[in-house]
C-alpha cells in the first residue's frame, strides 16, 4: 500500500480534497477520502499499480537460442 500511496499526485489529490472543508480529525476523514473516487481515480489507482509492478516483477526469461533446421533431410 505504501509505493501505492506514494505515487505522484496522490498527496496533492488528498491536499485538494481536505482544503474546503478541513477534517478536525484525519483519521475520521480517512475513511471517506478512500472511498470517494473524485480523489483518488481509477486511473490514478491503475496508473499506480503498473508502476509498482514494473518496479517489483522479475525480468522476462530470455528467449531460449533457436535450434538451426536441418535443410536436407539424412540419407
Amino acid at each position: 500500500m505504501w509505493l501505492l500511496s506514494a505515487q505522484p499526485g496522490w498527496a496533492a489529490a488528498y491536499a485538494d480534497a481536505t482544503a474546503a472543508d478541513p477534517p478536525v480529525d484525519p483519521a475520521d476523514w480517512v475513511p471517506h477520502a478512500g472511498a470517494d473516487p473524485n480523489v483518488i481515480t481509477d486511473g490514478m489507482i491503475l496508473t499506480g499499480v503498473e508502476a509498482v509492478i514494473a518496479q517489483t516483477a522479475p525480468p522476462a526469461p530470455p528467449d531460449p537460442p533457436a535450434v538451426p533446421v536441418p535443410t536436407e533431410s539424412p540419407a
